[in-house]
């Protein structure tokens, strides 16, 4: 329930609203400050105590004094507040395709009334990683309660994957999948680095090239195979090398390789498309298009390369306020 707005309130109403102890149990207003028994504490509840502009400041923590600051508190200040959880120990977050259980949280209250809301702190203790570019390296899904927010402390690596290459002859590179997505009011406080998984780069095609293209052979023509794409950065796997096509001398193009989860983003490289053992000095045009790096798009021209992955992904509608952004590849969108 909310606490009334007007008129006669008592401490038996706080008691209530904010315990679960009985009709009979002794409470004191020392209770009831902001920290103290009833009114828990964390980096959450403070930072919405400061920020006005939350959107269940005012029904929570307007006007309650806090405990320890000598203000004098009265009932009179508890007009229209609703019980709030603010839950004690830390959540923690890690490893593959990593989440949390926001309604578990919630679930954690005293309270079950839906007005209710909870206010949590969430940390990543290693590094959150997408297993494939249809999942992501952190989801914090939306609560239940109206006003639930997370107070999120990421101190290490949020990866996305990174967009396959594309296969020869000419196939387009895949799309980088995104690094973390979120659908709770939340604040981030990111000084680590969230990277949107590297598109994958787009294959060459196979052709049929001159003798004074390739310089490679004694005869008119030489079959050249087409070269898969290069994998995006986050792990995207290398494109495979096309089948040779047929002509008087036939050489292979060379798969790309794959992206890795380097710091610096590298990326896999196409491959190119004349064999380098029987290449006598210039390579062959129509090369495949690299991997992209954390959040950029593969390279590619027969084969088109992938988009590169979002960093974060956020939806519309909810709180959102960044307090140290970090590194963050792959920019930050709204779905």
């Amino acid at each position: 329930m909310t606490l009334q707005s007007s008129g006669q309130i008592a401490l038996s109403d706080l008691r209530t609203e904010y315990t679960n102890l009985g009709s009979t149990a002794q409470v004191a207003m020392n209770d009831f400050y902001y920290g103290s028994t009833h009114l828990k504490k964390n980096k959450c509840t403070d930072q919405v105590r400061t920020d006005t502009s939350h959107p269940v400041q005012g029904v929570h923590f307007a006007g309650i004094p806090v405990f320890g600051s000598g203000s004098l508190i009265k009932l009179t200040q508890f007009y229209g507040k609703i019980y709030y959880y603010a839950r004690q120990t830390v959540a923690t977050v890690s490893g593959n395709n990593a989440s949390v259980n926001v309604g578990s949280i919630e679930n954690e209250a005293l309270k079950s009334n839906s007005v209710n809301s909870a206010f949590f702190e969430l940390q990543t203790n290693g590094n959150c990683t997408a297993t494939s570019t249809g999942n992501d390296g952190l989801n914090i899904p939306g609560g239940s309660r109206p006003g639930t927010t997370c107070y999120f402390t990421n101190n290490y690596r949020i990866y996305g994957k990174g967009g396959n290459g594309g296969n020869a002859n000419g196939g387009n590179g895949g799309d980088g999948g995104p690094a973390f997505v979120v659908s709770s009011n939340i604040y981030v406080n990111n000084g680590g680095r969230i990277l949107g998984g590297g598109g994958g780069g787009g294959a060459s095609n196979g052709k049929t090239v001159s003798y004074n293209e390739c310089y490679c052979c004694n005869t008119t023509n030489a079959g050249i195979g087409g070269a898969g794409g290069g994998g995006g950065a986050g792990g995207g796997s290398g494109g495979n090398a096309g089948p040779i096509p047929g002509a008087n001398f036939q050489y292979s193009g060379a798969s790309g390789s794959s992206g890795n989860y380097n710091d610096s983003g590298a990326n896999g490289s196409g491959g190119s498309t004349c064999h380098s053992a029987r290449q006598a000095g210039t390579l062959c045009t129509n090369p495949a298009g690299n991997g992209g790096d954390w959040g950029n798009s593969g390279g590619g021209s027969a084969g088109g390369g992938g988009g590169g992955g979002k960093g974060i992904r956020r939806k519309s509608g909810k709180y959102y306020v960044v307090l140290t952004s970090g590194t963050v590849a792959g920019g930050t969108h709204t779905f």
